[in-house]
């Protein structure tokens, strides 16, 4: 609510009026939820203005503006953030975007650090969005301050929940948020892709000294290993590196030697599909036998 009620301030302040209907439309939520929103911006100091009759409609009063040095870095980035998530391409859209990017200050790459480690998701599709909600998460779980979520699940549904952050788990590329979800009253994991608007609130929470590490983050594909012994040649020897660990790769008279243990799943297969003929594969033998299949496969379809 609290995220949607804020897109609705900046579509108001985007415009010299709007209907109900309009705002209705853009924000996907029916009119009278429009004007419940617009009495938290009114009990919030907002001069919201609405007129009826023909030509009628909201708007803010022309003296309201909205002073940037009011949020951080990371809330602009939110705002930024929450607005492009917001599915209607609309004109009013781009100009929102442009305005809060104005209040911004000039930034380096997009990411997230502290004292003790440094996340940069510039070269990635995540960037600045993700960087800004890790940011937030991490700026309320050191002031102990719960936050308000819009969560969107693997099925479809979308929830609005209160959330206490206690710690984030990095696990197969993709990042959580571990935390106690106040409308279940149990702890949760929340996958921060998922998450599209984040608000802190002004309620304290805190982390237990001790609390159960109860997640299962397992991908059911990666339960069974396989032992595997490759070749490599000078141009993929940096990237088996990467993957198998500098430490499990030794020179030798034909180029480069490599062995570890990896998941014997699809991943595993397109990853060694994926050097061509930069590698040769020594064991397992069937694993061998069905790159060779599939790389011959793609040569007959090029042809």
């Amino acid at each position: 609510m609290v995220a949607d009620t804020f897109i609705m301030l900046l579509e108001l302040l985007a415009h010299d009026k709007l209907t109900a209907k309009q705002l209705s439309e853009r924000l996907e939520v029916s009119e009278r939820t429009v004007y419940r929103y617009i009495d938290v911006l009114s009990a919030s100091g907002i001069p919201v203005v609405s007129s009826k009759g023909k030509g009628g409609g909201i708007s803010i009063g022309s003296d309201y503006r909205m002073p940037g040095m009011l949020f951080s870095k990371a809330e602009l980035q939110l705002m930024i953030a929450a607005t492009e998530s917001f599915s209607s391409p609309t004109a009013a859209k781009e100009k929102i975007l442009l305005k809060l990017n104005s209040m911004r200050p000039a930034s380096g790459a997009a990411g997230f650090a502290n004292e003790d480690f440094a996340v940069d998701f510039s070269d990635t599709p995540l960037g600045d969005a993700f960087g800004a909600k890790l940011d937030a998460l991490s700026a309320a779980k050191k002031s102990r301050k719960a936050v308000e979520i819009c969560y969107h699940n693997r099925r479809g549904e979308v929830s609005e929940r209160v959330i206490e952050p206690y710690i984030f788990v990095y696990n197969n590329g993709n990042w959580y948020v571990f935390a106690r979800c106040r409308r279940e009253l149990a702890m949760r994991m929340f996958k921060l892709s998922r998450i599209t608007h984040i608000m802190t609130t002004a309620s304290d929470y805190v982390i237990p000294d001790r609390f159960e590490r109860s997640w299962d983050l397992a991908d059911p594909t990666r339960k069974q290993k396989t032992h595997i012994v490759i070749h490599a040649s000078e141009k993929a020897r940096y990237d088996v590196e990467e993957w198998l660990g500098i430490e499990n790769v030794r020179r030798t008279d034909k180029g480069y030697s490599a062995r570890g243990d990896v998941y014997d799943n699809d991943a595993t297969f397109a990853k060694l599909l994926s050097f061509g003929d930069a590698i040769e594969i020594e064991s397992p033998k069937e694993l061998a036998a069905k790159v060779r299949a599939a790389h011959a496969a793609a040569a007959r379809e090029r042809n």
